[in-house]
């Protein structure tokens, strides 16, 4: 997971032109990570809609072996580095980076993330994301499989 983020962070990435540009989004899901399963909510909103760059938050439930699980609040970028359109909907490529707040049983601490997320968007703007992201707040490092639906506007 760091070897592929590494690598596409080497890559000079440009977003192109939006063929449908992303409204605001926002969703839960479930998402799992080692030693279990927890939760995940986020809220997209557009920076700069020519470039295809979003406010992006997230809010997290990270495992924590048999302790309470820390809870991470970070707001950062996403980029929209690629965009498929069908009829149905379209699917997008998400690029993103977070910078926040981790709060565990014994501390608050700096929390970050990042990695990639793809959104399924429907013509009637339903949505549902799948994708991968590091963690580390707490002193907890941990990837993150995501996956749950979502609603534009």
């Amino acid at each position: 997971m760091r070897l592929a983020l590494a690598l596409l962070i080497s890559i000079p990435v440009v977003a192109q032109t939006p063929a449908t540009k992303l409204p605001n989004a926002a969703g839960c899901g479930a998402s799992f990570s080692d030693p279990g399963w927890t939760g995940y909510c986020y809220f997209a909103t557009p920076m700069v809609s020519s470039q295809a760059i979003y406010s992006f938050s997230l809010y997290q439930f990270i495992p924590n072996g048999k302790s309470v699980p820390t809870e991470s609040t970070t707001t950062g970028a996403a980029l929209d580095v690629r965009q498929f359109a069908f009829k149905a909907g379209t699917l997008h490529i998400f690029l993103l980076g977070t910078l926040g707040v981790g709060t565990s049983a014994t501390a608050v601490t700096l929390a970050t993330s990042g990695g990639g997320l793809v959104l399924w968007r429907s013509a009637k703007g339903w949505t549902i994301s799948a994708g991968g992201i590091e963690n580390k707040a707490s002193g907890v490092t941990r990837p993150q499989w995501v996956l749950g639906p979502g609603l534009t506007w």
